[in-house]
C-alpha cells in the first residue's frame, strides 16, 4: 500500500527503468522512481575468504610416503628404480623395467604370451628366434644358419632376394637352401653384382 502511495506508477514496475546489467557484479535489482531499493547478494562475496578445499598433496619425489603413495624414495625414484617416478612400486607386468631385476617386461596381459616377455620378467617367451620351431605360433622354420633360408620372420626363403632382404649385409654370396614349388632346393646366391640376391 505505501508503495503504491509514493510511486506515480501506483505500485507498476516503470518500464523505464533501467534493469542491473548482467554482468559480474553481486549486487542486482530493479530501481522503482521514487523508492529507495537495496538488494543483498544471499550468497555473500569470496573475495577474500580462505579456501576451505583440501590441501594440496605433498609432490611425489620428496622423499615422504604421502597417500595415495607407496614409495618414496626422492631422487632415487625414476621407472627403471624399485620405487618409480609416479611414487608405485616397480613390479613385474607394470611395463617399465627395473634395471637389475627385470630382464624385460611388456606388461600385463601380454608377459607370458609368445613372442613377449616371460611370466616372471626374467626371461623372454618363445619367440621368432630363440632357435626353436613353434609351429603352433605360425613359425615354418627357426634357425640362426642363413644357409638354411630362413628368414627374420621365421617364414622360408623362396629366392636369394628374400634372404638378401630379410638379412641385408650379413647374408654373403654362397650356398643357401630355398623353398620353391614345395621343394627343399639348394642353390648359388649372388649377393653383390647389382645389389645381389640372384639365384643360381
Amino acid at each position: 500500500m505505501l508503495a503504491g502511495c509514493l510511486d506515480r506508477n501506483g505500485g507498476q514496475i516503470d518500464p523505464t527503468a533501467a534493469e542491473a546489467s548482467a554482468g559480474g557484479s553481486s549486487s542486482s535489482g530493479t530501481t522503482f522512481p521514487g523508492i529507495m531499493t537495496t538488494t543483498v547478494d544471499p550468497g555473500g562475496s569470496d573475495g577474500d575468504s580462505g579456501s576451505t578445499g583440501d590441501p594440496t598433496p605433498a609432490p611425489c619425489g620428496n622423499g615422504k610416503i604421502d597417500v595415495p603413495e607407496q614409495c618414496d624414495e626422492g631422487d632415487a625414484n625414476g621407472d627403471d628404480r624399485t620405487c618409480t617416478a609416479s611414487c608405485r612400486w616397480n613390479i613385474c607386468g607394470d611395463g617399465l623395467i627395473e634395471t637389475g631385476d627385470e630382464v624385460c617386461d611388456d606388461g600385463k596381459g601380454k608377459n607370458g604370451t609368445y613372442g613377449h616377455c616371460g611370466k616372471y620378467c626374467k626371461d623372454f617367451s618363445p619367440h621368432c628366434g630363440d632357435g626353436t620351431l613353434q609351429a603352433a605360433d605360425g613359425e615354418v622354420c627357426d634357425d640362426p644358419e642363413l644357409m638354411y633360408g630362413c628368414l627374420p620372420d621365421c617364414t622360408q626363403a623362396t629366392s636369394c632376394l628374400d634372404i638378401r632382404t630379410g638379412w641385408g649385409d650379413a647374408a654373403e654370396t654362397g650356398l643357401y637352401s630355398i623353398r620353391r614349388l614345395d621343394r627343399q632346393l639348394t642353390v648359388w646366391c649372388d649377393m653383390q653384382a647389382d645389389g645381389g640376391g640372384y639365384t643360381f
